[in-house]
């Protein structure tokens, strides 16, 4: 029995990315499943047509797979006909056994009709006489290498030989296109096991690294796939999409951009045997974002020689492009780091006396001489014959002449300039992440004790030029982010809908809208509403615009007979109407005084003695007050819907206006030709059939402009405004205290 792999439940569960038919193109690993169907089991009769059955199942080599995953191939049938020979037939010989009547192949010792034709298979594939028995081989090595002819294959999923050529089995139900084999077999080929990258190794983007592996044959191709975690499997990023050689090893070239994962591991699967697999046993990291961040080096120390050479260190640090802010050193790639350390000043120690007036003559050493007046530092020179000569050169030998004699003058600039940020441009973006151009400058200082200036000037940066700063300006072509924050987010925030306005007819709803930035109306900032780039919400609807009904129209109120005073309130009720439209309130005078006499007139008056024209309906009240101008009588009310003048209603009994009347009093001496008394004032209070009035303060003015009028005494009184009190019944009169009154 040939031992087999296949993957654990725990495998299956989160390597294999998919199963079935993976579409054209894909980079995903292409697994197929197939049905298989099982042995024939025992017909239900021995003769005369019987019914067989068998089991049929859809699998991923032995591994059974869901039924959809196999739907791009019919199902073969689990039942049909057998033993359909007549039973006075003879009986199927013993040579033909039942496996042979259950296999699929058209078995000579079945293909007899008493056997059914080897039950209806020997009609549609007759026997081949060329063809050898496979099934006779128990092994691979015996099916594959034993058969020259090469018409057996060995199907490594159920361990059968069977019969067919390169392109599969005859029977093409009987195994798995992966699991043919016809040129060697699965047992022979070594496991293929990664063996590189190590656990815990660490792959940078932009740099190769060769992975190796074991196992397979080598006429064999393999298909390399990555995974993170327990995820799926993946191609692409640098490993190749097709199949490639088994050759053992494989250089990967790790691309920038490749998600970065410390669980990355790596799967390859044989082509023609993807029961032979391998996946790398430790997980390994990958950096792959590089590109955020960059080796920037410090400046050189010190040379630990002037001359003859020596060494100079510095520091290199890993940083962030975006701020150019120091992080930890794993997230750059190492394989690029710059050097730390480099010989230095390795020319021999010795004068250098290269000043063109000292070529035909002996010039003394250059030394470090004072900078003019105003220029406080040093610089390399000489004097010859009175006159100061400058030693110095420019670029890399520059004060070569000193160096070389074991020293260097300090003019604020000499192996410690550095480019300085000072100033940047404006931000493409306020927000949301722009870029801007940032302006440096080479600038140096002076060692303590250096300067010969004034402390303030030599306290102050010096200003060098760019060649003595190492590297190019890091603002020269170049744009650095800035106003990275996210940018604030403005919306419409928006109020409920208030009520409805109107039961039917139409309404109107509305609300608020309000532009915020930050989520929520309670939660944001108000900010203008220009800010707001969408358009801004409806701040009112109609709604209830069902029409409304209409219905007979009542008088309610004033009761009939109800008596009102000029001034005083009158509450008029109706009902019915329609809602949300108006009224029209007329007014008849029906009679003339509380006596009850007939008008001059009997018409419908409207917008008449303060009585509005038209009223809103739906309140179904008004408050009418009798101005004190209107006649008092008898009065009725009418109301008038104003979208269907039919629909009307009246008072059927008048209701009583008492207005006011001005009073005109004349009182007679009690004596003819007396004396009234001497009251010049007096309270009159009426009494009538309509009840009293209030009480009406009079002055007593005599006709003649006197109290007693020499020809018949009488005195009139001036007139008082009072509330018509209906038939005059009687008087009270009262006058102050202290006075009379003879009438």
């Amino acid at each position: 029995i040939v031992k087999k792999k296949y993957p654990t439940c725990s495998f299956c569960a989160g390597c294999l990315a998919s199963v079935g038919q993976v579409a054209s193109g894909s980079s995903q690993l292409s697994i197929k499943a197939a049905w298989q169907a099982g042995a024939w089991g025992q017909c239900s009769a021995s003769c005369g047509g019987g019914t067989r059955t068998r089991a049929v199942a859809c699998k991923l080599s032995v591994v059974p797979m869901p039924q959809a995953l196999c739907s791009d191939s019919p199902k073969p049938a689990v039942s049909q006909a057998c033993n359909t020979q007549a039973c006075d037939q003879p009986a199927c010989p013993a040579a033909c056994t039942q496996a042979m009547r259950g296999n699929e192949i058209c078995d000579p010792e079945c293909n007899r009709a008493e056997c059914g034709f080897d039950d209806g298979i020997c009609e549609t594939n007759p026997p081949d006489p060329q063809l050898p028995d496979c099934t006779s081989f128990t092994t691979c090595s015996d099916c594959i290498n034993k058969e020259a002819s090469s018409s057996c294959g060995w199907c490594a999923s159920n361990s059968k030989c069977l019969a067919g050529t390169s392109s599969g089995p005859f029977d093409a139900q009987q195994c798995l296109d992966a699991d043919w084999k016809i040129t060697y077999c699965a047992a022979d080929d070594a496991t293929l096991t990664y063996t590189s990258p190590a656990d815990g190794s660490v792959l940078y983007a932009g740099s190769s690294y060769t992975i190796t592996w074991t196992g397979g044959v080598s006429q064999d191709s393999v298909k390399l796939f990555l995974r993170v975690s327990s995820g799926t499997l993946f191609s692409g990023f640098g490993l190749p999409a097709a199949p490639i050689a088994n050759s053992g090893s494989y250089t990967w070239t790790v691309p920038a951009g490749i998600p970065s994962s410390s669980f990355y591991r790596l799967y390859i699967a044989s082509v023609n045997d993807l029961t032979n697999f391998g996946l790398s046993a430790a997980q390994f990291t990958v950096v792959g974002t590089l590109e955020a961040y960059e080796w920037q080096p410090g400046p050189w120390d010190m040379c630990s020689q002037r001359c003859g050479g020596g060494t100079r260190t510095r520091s290199v640090f890993c940083v962030s492009k975006s701020n150019n802010a120091a992080v930890a050193e794993s997230n750059c790639n190492p394989a690029t780091k710059l050097a730390t350390s480099e010989a230095c000043n390795t020319f021999a120690c010795q004068p250098c006396p290269s000043v063109p007036v000292c070529m035909n003559s002996v010039c003394p050493k250059c030394t470090c001489m004072k900078q003019s007046s105003g220029n406080a530092g040093y610089f390399c020179g000489m004097v010859y014959n009175g006159a100061t000569y400058g030693c110095d050169t420019v670029g890399s030998k520059y004060q070569e002449c000193c160096r070389r004699q074991g020293f260097k003058c300090d003019d604020g600039c000499l192996d410690k300039a550095k480019w300085v940020w000072y100033d940047s441009g404006a931000c493409s973006k306020p927000c949301g992440g722009g870029t801007q151009k940032r302006y440096y400058k080479c600038q140096g200082y002076w060692d303590e004790g250096s300067c010969w200036g004034s402390a303030s000037y030599c306290a102050e940066n010096v200003t060098c030029t760019d060649d003595m700063c190492q590297g190019p300006d890091p603002g020269y072509n170049k744009l650095y982010e800035c106003n990275t924050q996210a940018c604030p987010v403005y919306t419409w925030a928006v109020t409920p809908w208030t009520a409805c306005s109107k039961s039917c007819g139409t309404g109107t709803q509305i609300r608020v809208a309000t532009c915020i930035m930050g989520e929520g109306l309670n939660n944001g900032t108000a900010v203008a509403d220009s800010l707001c780039t969408a358009a801004k919400p409806a701040l009112s609807q109609d709604c209830a615009t069902d029409p409304c009904e209409e219905t007979a129209l009542s008088m309610l109120q004033p009761e009939p007979g109800q008596v009102v005073g000029a001034g005083e309130v009158l509450s008029i009720a109706w009902g019915g109407g329609k809602r949300y439209s108006n009224i029209s309130l007329y007014l008849k005078q029906v009679a003339v005084g509380v006596e009850g006499l007939l008008p001059m007139a009997d018409t419908w008056q409207s917008d008449a003695w303060s009585l509005p024209a038209i009223v809103d309906s739906s309140n179904g009240t008004l408050d009418w007050v009798p101005p004190a101008t209107i006649p008092s009588g008898q009065y009725l009310l009418r109301v008038v819907s104003t979208t269907n003048t039919s629909n009307e209603a009246a008072l059927q009994s008048p209701v009583v206006v008492l207005s006011w009347l001005y009073y005109r009093l004349i009182l007679v001496p009690l004596t003819p030709g007396g004396s009234l008394g001497s009251a010049t004032t007096a309270e009159v209070t009426l009494y009538g059939s309509m009840g009293n009035s209030s009480t009406l303060s009079l002055g007593l003015t005599p006709a003649g402009g006197a109290i007693v009028h020499a020809a018949t005494g009488t005195v009139t009184v001036g007139t008082g405004a009072g509330r018509d009190v209906g038939a005059l019944q009687s008087l009270g009169i009262k006058v102050p205290d202290g006075t009379t009154l003879d009438v």
